[in-house]
């Protein structure tokens, strides 16, 4: 894993080290950080004695700071056994697990949101999870994320500022706005996907080494570093084998491939004239309002179990004071307005 590397080797960009700490949290790579650090070890402990210089160069490579250099300055020769291995480099993920948990845990997630936690001087991270649920999310440019359970999406607090980038691990359904002077760029692994504007699926989930990203609206480009892979269409796909370095595009049923996010609907502090819009186009049914008393009321809800439109209604209804009625095919929405 190629995050675990620069993560040793302090090289990371701020984004590769928020994306390498929610990677270690979700522990999605166990197998890989094992192999990696097995590598590792070899590297440095090629005689059963670690010396002095060794072992402050090894806890160097995985705590950096100069509070900590003094502490690995005081360490003495030392022998290791074999069964002392593991033993070693669990109290390394034990100190990597700290800062995941004091920067990825909900506490920790509060910190980000507030913009309290900043990199190297730079703009904080944000982070957005979704555990056993999907998870809609709208960014500050009025794009809509919808998250996979058990995915991540990572970004900058300075987000639709210059750029509009973000980091996935995971799967997530994508919905950009449309911005020509600011191209909207997902980084999943060594992969990057450029959109202007536009519906995409990625799904990255890093022991399964396949990076894939399938289009149902618009264009778009997926790159590795600086290399073009492929400019994909509708109901194209293209897949990015990690581990042979190799991709291919596909002509694929994108409906298909989004069906785990089809039935989702995220209401997200909407007016309910456009929760209405949606609920019509998505039922095919005509919804009209006797007044214009509640069109303007806004609310938040999700529904994620494929509920039917009466469900719906009745939900919404409930809190949002109003009523509604079915009449000669079509739904009419009544109310005094909001309270």
């Amino acid at each position: 894993m190629y995050l675990f590397r620069k993560y040793a080797d302090h090289t990371c960009t701020k984004e590769e080290h928020a994306e390498f700490m929610a990677l270690v949290n979700s522990g999605n790579a166990v197998s890989e950080l094992d192999e990696l650090m097995d590598s590792e070890w070899e590297k440095h402990f090629k005689e059963e004695v670690l010396d002095k210089n060794s072992a402050i160069q090894i806890f160097d490579r995985v705590v950096a700071s100069d509070k900590d250099k003094e502490i690995a300055s005081s360490l003495k020769v030392i022998k290791i056994r074999p069964i002392l291995r593991r033993v070693i480099w669990a109290a390394a993920l034990l100190i990597i697990g700290f800062f995941v948990f004091l920067y990825l845990t909900p506490a920790g997630n509060k910190r980000l949101n507030e913009g309290h936690f900043t990199a190297n001087g730079q703009s904080s991270v944000i982070t957005e999870r979704a555990t056993a649920e999907h998870r809609g999310i709208t960014l500050p440019d009025g794009s809509r994320v919808v998250l996979n359970k058990q995915s991540t999406l990572i970004f900058s607090s300075h987000f639709n500022k210059k750029t509009r980038e973000v980091s996935l691990i995971g799967e997530g359904y994508f919905d950009i706005k449309h911005d020509a002077s600011r191209p909207f760029v997902v980084h999943t692994g060594k992969i990057k996907t450029t959109v202007l504007g536009t519906a995409f699926n990625i799904k990255y989930v890093d022991r399964e080494n396949n990076v894939i990203v399938t289009v149902t609206r618009g264009k778009v480009m997926v790159q590795k570093e600086n290399k073009t892979l492929g400019v994909i269409l509708p109901d194209q796909q293209i897949v990015f084998n990690q581990k042979q370095n190799k991709s291919e595009v596909l002509g694929v049923e994108a409906r298909r491939i989004v069906e785990w996010q089809e039935n989702d609907l995220f209401f997200d502090d909407v007016t309910m004239d456009d929760a209405m819009a949606q609920l019509a186009r998505r039922f095919n049914i005509k919804i009209r309002f006797a007044n214009d008393y509640s069109k303007g009321c806004r609310f938040t809800a999700t529904f994620l179990k494929g509920e039917s439109l009466d469900e719906i209604l009745q939900v919404i209804a409930s809190f949002n004071h109003i009523e509604y009625q079915k009449k000669a095919g079509e739904i009419i929405i009544s109310g005094n307005g909001c309270k």
